[in-house]
């Protein structure tokens, strides 16, 4: 086929597109032990090629085709010279088919070439979210196919095409260099898909709009079969789940189901507005072994506990993270700052990533924490505490007009406990966060004790911050 003119061998012009019907290629196969028998692969009556959308040009397309005279031994006969090639031409210009909520359809493609599809969402409602399932994989290799979704356009890889999502979370070499550093390789593993795969497009990302699916033929199994590969396609809008109310203040025991056999969370939204100069804590709590109760008693066991901002939260969709296990922490913390913290549009999630088949359970709660900072008076020594995964703040005042005078600051810790970090920062609250700063030279990481000297050459008259930052629940003098 070509575009414009007459395609074909010596006397007519390259084409763009072609393809060859009959022996794949002249291979034999010794399938086992010498007294096996030789396998030879399938003769193929029939060949296909698709042009892709950003390939078709306005004007005539030329089609040409020619009897190939050499190498043919599907009847036993390689010349066909005494009787005439038979064979259908079908052209079609395809679109991409409508495809329903739920409904399953059986259907086929050919190796390097689409089957586009296109499902619509009217009125999404906050929480719903779409799956696409590609399932009963047959007649083709590993990696048998991939699978693409991508919103408001036609889905596939470049240069034709694009996608959000994939099966495998490969980044095909057409696209460029940018590849994210989860994905080291352009090309998947071989055998990444083989009878199924599973696109998650999460409630955070599905929104009104028409979403494009496409499935791309990878690898034909050519040895065994002479038909294209063969699937299952459902693509589902799954209805939005119960989100419950989470008030600072009210600490709720719950349960979450088994992710890996339900795919379901437990979710909540914070039932607050945000008050200024405060950080909102949430803490979750995993009850853990009991002769009581069924018990989770998995080293693997545990917690997720997700926040997000402006939707729903899950593993895809969240801006905090902790976990709780039953090996090391029993309970976790998550803070959203009080420069983050500035409306009432949070939600947060719990997944229960464990083996057991009964749900696990858990105490969950978000409080609002003021924060406030402690004065310093030159030699007098402070005892503090500092919650797990927060920032206890100290200030002193240097006087304008202070000459000849080193600022030192000393910070002891007791001796059995984990690390803390300790910053100092001038004119506002030191730290290492999204709402925080500090001086470069003035940062330590210890378990026992940290010393800080500004020399008088480098002191200025004003206010400077000590902070003070823990891994978990420490104490301290400064």
């Amino acid at each position: 086929m070509l575009h414009g003119a007459l395609p074909g061998g010596e006397c007519y012009d390259r084409p763009d597109f072609y393809c060859l019907t009959g022996d794949v290629r002249p291979v034999q196969i010794q399938t086992g032990p010498a007294e096996d028998y030789i396998f030879r692969p399938n003769s193929r009556e029939s060949c296909t090629f698709m042009i892709q959308t950003c390939e078709l040009e306005q004007g005539p397309l030329y089609l040409s085709v020619y009897g190939h005279h050499v190498g043919y031994s599907a009847y036993g006969d390689t010349t066909f010279y005494q009787v005439p090639v038979h064979y259908t031409l079908y052209v079609d210009f395809d679109v991409a088919l409508s495809v329903q909520s739920a409904v399953s359809y059986s259907e086929n493609v050919f190796e390097r070439q689409y089957n586009h599809y296109y499902i619509r969402a009217d009125t999404v409602v906050q929480g719903q979210y779409l799956t696409v399932e590609i399932t009963n994989i047959q007649h083709a290799i590993p990696q048998s196919v991939e699978a693409f979704v991508n919103y408001n356009y036609l889905a596939g890889n470049c240069p034709c095409y694009d996608h959000l999502y994939n099966c495998t979370g490969a980044v095909a070499p057409a696209c460029g260099t940018d590849i994210p550093e989860t994905v080291p390789n352009f090309l998947p593993e071989v055998d990444q898909v083989n009878t199924f795969c599973t696109i998650v497009v999460p409630a955070c990302d599905f929104r009104n709009g028409v979403w494009y699916i496409s499935v791309l033929g990878v690898n034909e199994d050519l040895h065994q079969y002479d038909t294209p590969i063969g699937y299952t396609l459902t693509a589902t809008i799954h209805e939005a789940p119960l989100i419950k109310p989470l008030v600072p203040g009210q600490a709720i025991p719950d349960v979450v189901p088994q992710w890996n056999i339900t795919n379901q969370y437990t979710h909540y939204k914070i039932g607050a507005k945000p008050i200024p100069n405060h950080d909102l804590v949430l803490k979750i709590t995993y009850v853990q072994n009991s002769d009581f109760l069924e018990k989770h008693d998995n080293i693997r066991d545990a917690l997720d506990l997700y926040v997000n901002r402006g939707g729903l939260a899950g593993d895809r969709c969240f801006d905090y993270h902790a976990r709780a296990n039953i090996l090391s922490h029993s309970y976790q913390t998550i803070v959203i700052p009080a420069c983050e913290w500035t409306d009432d549009d949070y939600f947060v999630a719990v997944q229960g990533s464990f083996g057991a088949t009964f749900n696990g359970r858990y105490t969950i709660e978000a409080t609002v924490s003021e924060i406030s900072d402690t004065q310093l008076v030159s030699g007098v020594s402070v005892y503090g505490r500092v919650p797990n995964g927060r920032y206890a703040h100290y200030f002193i005042d240097v006087p304008q007009d202070l000459t000849g005078t080193d600022l030192i600051v000393e910070l002891y810790t007791n001796s059995d406990q984990d690390m803390i970090t300790s910053f100092i920062n001038k004119d506002r609250r030191a730290g290492n966060s999204q709402c925080l700063d500090y001086l470069e030279d003035f940062v330590c990481e210890t378990d026992s004790s940290c010393f800080y000297q500004i020399e008088s050459c480098d002191l200025s008259g004003g206010r400077y911050y000590i902070s003070v930052l823990a891994s978990q629940h420490q104490f301290f003098d400064i």
